[in-house]
């Protein structure tokens, strides 16, 4: 048993090895009978003590971690079952100090939760409650809420991250245990910031539901948000930084706690005293944006109680939008919220809320987000969704609409440049290497150049050749410490990237394409080929699926491409850097490019092939998954009944053999195809024997094709895919006229009759060649055939009766039996589809994050030039 630990002395321990998570929780014993024990030895799990009232009886005594404190009784502990024993125990929970408030939930793996029957609760009074467990062979674990531990949110952050990568981690500071209080910020960039926070309380789970349906709600509605750039929408994602916390007290969620930190504080009382790490983490950063320039625009704290309600300012407080609350929950009624939360306006006071605090210091509406204890998942998280909606559209509209001058496109290269030479110039007014009153005047005639009609030049200086006839020579301080070289190069980068998102898009319909076919025909049994010749049936399902997944990987390969591409190069001058201090960082920054290039002669010299090089490998690796496609079909196209073929709206005829349906879309494919490779390997030849700066390698017009050609095969793939059909009837007849099923055959001698698999095996091949050389199928063998060819092999009656054995001459059975994970079986084809629309949605995501993330820096910087130019 594990000795009594006082608060101090799990404190004490916690330091010395490292601030680690104590696995015993800060008090208490577990204990054991012959039947059963009951631990508390994982996050979250917590008891007071432990007492062994009878074999299967167990009394636990449930006290919070301080006192006073406003109670929300948390409890959780395994059950371990003894050998042999899979009976009911029953758990007494013994409450000190408040009232049972949490339904039991009951689990096997943590993960996937129920609620335990009510016949299984006995209530001896409000503060004594007798649950009645049923044993398994594996450890129960029971708790008040279902678990959402540290591990929990480690796990959802770097999701977040991952299906979203224009988003920022964060850690503000650590709690008291040296956990750390992460965040994310979706548009740091935002001149107001809105303050999401969870989990001050550790029990209060419902509103984790929430909070996390909230906020990814947030993430998709900004990645649609500006596709009209004059949206409500767009304006309010476009000016506002939301900085998202979701578990403010960690230790205390990993350990248990009814409600306090390590520090026995409230965290939901010490915004104005700022007694603990974890307040302090969240408001210095707050702080920061302010003192930044940022306006507190709102602060939202999601908590659970015994009802749905928000706790928001009163009508007679001034607030910024005035009586937001008001608006935002009549919005979300007009938006189809499934229960409106009771609105409870409360006095402001000095009670250390967030929602007092963050009122009192910056007069913006601050509300505490409240979720019913008993309010399920599902209401949760769509009510959740609905506020997210009614947020961005009520704060949307008092913002003034975006100037229709900020436009987060480039059609021609010499607006690429001007982006460049506008985030060079900001860089020297911050590095103040260059007179602000001259950056002013260089801002507004760049504005005035933009706003003019000029031929798509690709040279710096005809650009500063405008800027000289507006300004005079002094305008060409702009081009401090940079040379055409990195220039034109990232021009050029720029340029490319966008291309290769537009790629990607084709790339990702093509797999949409490609689902569509294999859910149509996932029943469709059809052969395969090896070596050109029929290997065993499938499903034409899994054939689609299995290009799916080729596909998948060659956007995985074109998204790495573009993680490497998303390097800037402006900066390193000619190659060797230069004597002003530029901030290399932040011109990387300003362009929307992840980071710079180390080392200036790589940034100009070899940086700036590898990313054409990569890109041109990846897309010539793509086209040859659609050359397997085209040949596959194009192969059946021999036959005078093809199983496979196009639909006769995408045929030609002949003008002299009136039977002939040319397949036309294969052959201009695979022409385009083949134009594709070829400009791939230009790229490649280009760089063949070249020195170090050399021009043949610098111009992208090799690139800008071959990503346009390739865009172009992608679309008409997708329209083949959709026009390509399979006859089932004739695969199938197919597959019974060959001796494709031969390996069930032997499959099922020795899974059903334990004959060794290589006898088993010979058997196949021999009555395989019996019926080839006779010019039969399987199913025109005779019984007495099958019989005698299983005894001459084997010497011994046959294993099986003949009628199983003919079982597996039927291609249906061959595909049914084969039913494992990413198998041929219709069954397990629809589970692939499953995790085919998965993965296609995170790649969707994605990519609607980088264009949104591209967009977005656009449009700072143009902005940014504006506020220069006034």
């Amino acid at each position: 048993m594990l000795p009594f630990k006082s608060n101090f002395l799990s404190l004490v321990i916690g330091v010395c090895i490292g601030f680690a998570w104590i696995s015993s929780p800060a008090y208490g014993k577990e204990c054991e009978s012959s039947v059963a024990r009951l631990s508390k030895d994982y996050p979250t799990a917590n008891f007071a003590s432990c007492e062994v009232l009878a074999p299967n009886r167990f009394e636990l005594t449930l006290k919070p971690e301080d006192e006073p404190i406003n109670p929300s009784p948390w409890y959780g502990f395994a059950i371990h079952p003894k050998a042999g024993h899979t009976h009911n125990v029953q758990i007494a929970l013994k409450y000190k100090v408040a009232p049972h408030r949490y339904a039991p939930k009951i689990s096997v793996d943590r993960v996937n939760w129920v609620l335990l029957d009510e016949s299984a609760i006995e209530t001896v009074d409000e503060f004594n409650v007798v649950l009645s467990i049923p044993l398994q062979t594996s450890t129960v674990y029971v708790s008040a809420q279902p678990i959402r531990d540290s591990a929990f949110y480690a796990e959802w952050l770097s999701s977040v991250e991952k299906t979203y990568p224009s988003i920022t981690r964060l850690t503000l500071g650590y709690s008291r245990g040296k956990q750390p209080i992460e965040a994310l910020f979706l548009n740091a960039s935002g001149n107001r910031v809105a303050l999401l926070m969870s989990r001050s309380h550790p029990p209060e789970i419902t509103g984790v539901y929430a909070y996390l349906a909230f906020v990814n709600e947030l993430l998709e509605l900004k990645n649609k948000a500006c596709l009209d750039p004059q949206s409500a929408a767009c304006t309010f994602f476009r000016r506002t930084g939301f900085l998202m916390v979701p578990v403010l007290n960690p230790d205390g969620v990993d350990r248990g706690y009814w409600r306090h930190t390590l520090g026995s504080k409230d965290l939901n009382r010490d915004w104005f005293d700022r007694t603990e790490p974890e307040t302090n983490a969240v408001l210095d950063m707050v702080e920061s944006l302010v003192e930044q320039g940022r306006k507190f625009a709102i602060n939202l704290d999601f908590h659970s109680t015994n009802r749905d309600v928000f706790y928001t300012q009163t009508e007679s407080d001034v607030t910024d939008p005035p009586s937001f609350a008001t608006q935002w929950l009549k919005k979300a009624e007009e938006l189809g919220v499934r229960s409106s939360p009771e609105h409870a306006p409360r006095e402001l006071s000095d009670l250390g809320t967030s929602k007092n605090y963050f009122f009192r210091t910056y007069g913006s509406p601050s509300i505490t987000y409240e979720v019913g204890d008993n309010t399920s998942q599902a209401d949760a998280e769509h009510n959740a969704r609905v506020f997210a909606h009614a947020l961005v559209e009520v704060l949307g509209n008092q913002l003034a609409p975006l100037s229709p001058a900020l436009s987060t496109t480039c059609e021609q290269y010499f607006c690429y440049m001007l982006d460049a030479n506008a985030a060079s110039l900001l860089n020297l007014v911050n590095q103040k290497l260059i007179d602000r009153n001259l950056a002013s005047d260089i801002a507004r005639s760049q504005l005035a150049i933009q706003s003019q009609e000029h031929p798509d030049s690709t040279n710096y200086l005809d650009l500063e050749a405008l800027l000289i006839e507006s300004l005079g020579v002094k305008a060409a301080n702009v081009h401090i410490g940079r040379s055409r070289q990195d220039l034109h190069g990232i021009t050029r980068r720029m340029i490319v990237r966008d291309d290769v998102l537009q790629l990607i898009g084709s790339v990702v319909k093509t797999r949409d394409a490609l689902r569509e076919r294999a859910r149509q025909s996932s029943t469709a049994v059809v052969p395969a080929y090896t070596h050109g010749v029929p290997s065993q049936p499938t499903t034409f399902g899994h054939l689609m699926l299995a290009f799916d997944s080729a596909v998948s990987r060659d956007i995985d390969r074109l998204q790495e491409a573009y993680r490497r591409l998303q390097t800037s190069q402006l900066g390193v001058a000619a190659g060797s850097g230069s004597a002003f201090k530029l901030d290399r960082a932040q011109l990387a920054r300003l362009l929307g490019f992840d980071t710079s290039v180390a080392n200036t002669y790589d940034g100009n010299f070899m940086s700036t092939t590898d990313y054409k090089l990569e890109v041109a490998n990846v897309i010539e690796q793509g086209m040859l998954t659609i050359t397997k496609y085209l040949a596959n079909v194009h192969a059946q196209q021999r036959n005078p009944r093809p199983w496979l073929f196009l639909d006769p709206s995408v045929t030609s005829g002949s003008s002299i053999m009136p039977q002939k349906r040319n397949p036309r879309p294969l052959d201009r494919l695979r022409t385009k195809v083949a134009k594709v490779i070829a400009l791939a390997n230009e790229q490649v030849l280009l760089n063949l024997n070249l020195d170090t700066g050399m021009h043949d390698v610098r111009q992208i017009a090799t690139m800008v094709e071959l990503l346009k050609l390739a865009r172009d095969v992608y679309e008409d793939f997708v329209v083949l895919i959709s026009h390509t059909h399979v006859d089932a009837e004739a695969a199938l007849t197919e597959l019974n006229r060959g001796y494709s099923v031969a390996t069930e055959i032997a499959d099922m001698l020795y899974r059903e009759a334990g004959i060794p698999f290589r006898a088993a095996h010979r058997f196949a091949a021999q009555l395989t060649e019996l019926a080839r050389s006779s010019g039969r199928s399987f199913h025109e063998l005779s019984d007495a055939e099958i019989e005698a060819t299983y005894q001459d092999l084997l010497d011994d009656a046959v294993g099986l009766p003949t009628s199983r054995i003919r079982k597996a001459f039927d291609p249906v059975h061959f595909v049914e039996v084969r039913s494992g994970a990413g198998a041929p079986a219709p069954v397990a084809v629809h589970d692939s589809l499953i995790s085919s629309e998965e993965g296609v949605t995170l790649q969707a995501r994605w990519l609607a994050s980088e264009r949104e993330h591209l967009n977005e820096r656009r449009f700072y910087l143009r902005e940014a030039l504006q506020r220069l130019a006034r």
